[in-house]
């Protein structure tokens, strides 16, 4: 086997590899979202929130809320921690 149909072969199991590396991020991402959604249903659900109160709040908090109050709410540590520190 020369040389260069060993590079020919070895390149074709990385390209298998990707594929099956992209499926599997694809599904994965798909899974996070779905997870991500569930926990945002239980939170509002937890609220007592009709979707049009949701709306509301979200849009509320987007103009109203200071940054010192959001801090407050997150505490200093989640917001260390978000920030890297």
């Amino acid at each position: 086997m020369t040389r260069l149909e060993k590079l020919g072969m070895e390149l074709n199991k990385l390209y298998s590899r990707k594929d099956k590396l992209e499926e599997r991020i694809s599904l994965l991402e798909e899974k996070y979202r779905e997870e991500e959604n569930t926990q945002i249903q239980n939170i509002v659900h937890g609220a007592n929130l009709t979707p049009q109160q949701l709306a509301r709040l979200i849009q509320y908090a987007s103009v109203n809320t200071p940054k010192k109050d959001l801090l407050e709410v997150l505490g200093e540590e989640e917001h260390n921690e978000k920030m890297g520190k």
